[in-house]
Order: structure tokens, then C-alpha cells, then sequence
């Protein structure tokens, strides 16, 4: 079941039957009103999420539609690069758990897909949560919550938007304000000018964590000075490259 809108004293819900979108109504008390089948497609419905007054249809032929919430008029036909699993297997979470603002969250394999609710157009980024249980997408803050098969908590984060490369200074700089700090708390000093694949992180133990473990390859060191984290250039690589780059007072290193 979809929720809907409140129409003065009446409340709209939509539900998929097989290859028909049905709109149910509910008077103020909450009892049955009347129902509508608003469209009959050639496919098999698999998942439905209102937006604006339509309907957004994902079919069992691993297509998206969009439906006109009052007329029934298909407004467009897209290929998705995914199937939506019946609901006894699908590990996406039902619509009115989630908080969809442009576009619909989806995993399979090591990728992460998100589809436009407005164009129906794709985008996907490499990485996502390993064998998910159920997981819910919070559009307005780019958070996925989940858990993985052990039972273990997640909360990601999506970096990269289109999931191109990216330099690393700004892959850092996106990172470090997902987890709250503002861009005038973040610096980085030296020649930084390295490529970075955009990603989904898993930012549940902490975007500090995650900076340093990022960072340790290309020997910068991450440390804090005056209220700002520092990410500097090391002059060697190794166990050496902290002590390269500190100044001798006020620097405060940011190690596990």
C-alpha cells in the first residue's frame, strides 16, 4: 500500500494488484469509501511510490513508469538497469518507510542505483552495503540505513553523485561534511592532487575513521590544529609521515 493524499475529509491510497494500479479511498473515520483502478498495464507491478499527485510503477520487465494520478495516462517508459524482486524476496524497504525526495535507491550486485522519480533516467555509483537485509533510503540527507546479514547496523553515505572520479581533496572535503563538520573546519596543505573513485561508505564507525584509512595509502597525514582537521602531504611515506608534517606545537594527531 502507497500512501496517498488528504482530500478535505478523505484520504487516497494506491496499492498494485498484478498489471493494475488501484486507487482506494477512506472516509475522515477511516472506513472504506470506494476503490478505482486507475491503470492497466501489460505488466506486472512490482513496487509504487507517489510522487506529486502520480504514481511511480517499477513492472516486473524491469521497467519504470509514471501514471498520472487522475487521469491514468502513462507520462513516460523507462529501462531500469535492475529488477525490483517480488515482495517476498525484495530486500528494499516498503515506500511509506522511506523518505524519497528526487529519486529511488536500489542495490544489486556491488552498485548502487538511483532513479529519477521525475525523468526516469538512472544513475548508478560503484559500491553499496554488503548482503543488506532490509534497507531504507533517506533522500533528503543521502543516508541508507541497513543492516548486513549478521544483523550488524549500517548507515551509508553516498560521496560521489554520479559515481565519475573525482579528486581526492574533494572526495575528503564531501566526506568530512557528511559528517557534520563545515567546510571552514576542513584545510588541506601540500601538493594534494590525487584521483579517487566515488563511492557508497559505510560512515557508522565515523567520517574521521574513514578519512584516515582513506588517507593512508597516499601517505597524508590527518591531524587537528585550532579546531580545524588538517589533511597534509607527508614528506616520506610510512610510519615517518605524521612525524613529517607536524608542526612542533599545536598540532594534534588524528590516529586510532
Amino acid at each position: 500500500m502507497t500512501p496517498g493524499e488528504v482530500r478535505g475529509s478523505e484520504l487516497d491510497f494506491w496499492f498494485c494488484a498484478d498489471a493494475d494500479l488501484v486507487k482506494v479511498t477512506l472516509t475522515a473515520l477511516g472506513t472504506f469509501k470506494s476503490s478505482t483502478v486507475v491503470a492497466s498495464l501489460s505488466d506486472d507491478l512490482r513496487y509504487a511510490v507517489y510522487d506529486d499527485g502520480d504514481l511511480v510503477l517499477w513492472t516486473d520487465a524491469a521497467t519504470v513508469k509514471r501514471i498520472n494520478g487522475t487521469t491514468g495516462a502513462v507520462e513516460f517508459t523507462k529501462t531500469v538497469p535492475y529488477q525490483i524482486e517480488t515482495v517476498s524476496f525484495r530486500e528494499l524497504g516498503s515506500p511509506d518507510q522511506q523518505r524519497l525526495v528526487d529519486e529511488l535507491y536500489f542495490v544489486t550486485g556491488s552498485t548502487s542505483y538511483f532513479t529519477n522519480l521525475e525523468t526516469g533516467v538512472t544513475r548508478s555509483v560503484s559500491g553499496a552495503t554488503n548482503n543488506p537485509q532490509t534497507y531504507y533510503y533517506d533522500g533528503q540527507s543521502g543516508d541508507v540505513i541497513t543492516k548486513t546479514a549478521g544483523g550488524i547496523p549500517q548507515r551509508l553515505r553516498i560521496i560521489d553523485g554520479d559515481g565519475t572520479q573525482r579528486e581526492l581533496t574533494d572526495f575528503l572535503q564531501a566526506l568530512m561534511e557528511s559528517g557534520g563538520f563545515a567546510s571552514s573546519e576542513i584545510a588541506f596543505e601540500g601538493d594534494i592532487d590525487d584521483i579517487i573513485d566515488g563511492a557508497v561508505i559505510d560512515v557508522t564507525a565515523g567520517v574521521r575513521d574513514i578519512a584516515r584509512s582513506v588517507c593512508e595509502p597516499y601517505s597524508i597525514a590527518v591531524f587537528e590544529r585550532s579546531g580545524k582537521i588538517i589533511f597534509k602531504r607527508a614528506l616520506t611515506d610510512g610510519a615517518l609521515a605524521i612525524d613529517a608534517t607536524l608542526a612542533s606545537s599545536g598540532d594534534i594527531v588524528d590516529a586510532a
